[in-house]
């Protein structure tokens, strides 16, 4: 039997055992961030594949992961739990 377990999976599992009336276990799930290392260990038609399955047609920048992290610290995002954020710009494929 073959196991495959993706990180998306791990998150739900945390959201889900550690949700109660008084902790926040909300993530955010970023995809492919535009300014990484990892970018430069590929090629440039690799990346534009990449960009062609995001639906707003760019990478996210860190700094908007950043200001979801923010949000869901914050007292704006009090009443929600329990829950994975999506940052891919459209729900990315590769």
């Amino acid at each position: 039997m073959k196991l495959e377990v993706t990180i998306c999976d791990i998150q739900f599992e945390v959201v889900s055992v550690v949700v109660d009336d008084e902790t926040d276990a909300s993530l955010p799930r970023p995809q492919a961030a535009a300014t990484t290392d990892l970018f430069s260990q590929m090629s440039e038609a690799h990346i534009d594949y990449m960009r062609s399955k995001i639906p707003m047609n760019r990478f996210v920048d860190p700094r908007e992961i950043a200001a979801m992290v923010c949000w869901l610290a914050s007292e704006d995002c009090s009443f929600s739990t329990g829950a994975v954020f999506d940052i891919s710009g459209g729900r990315a494929t590769y």
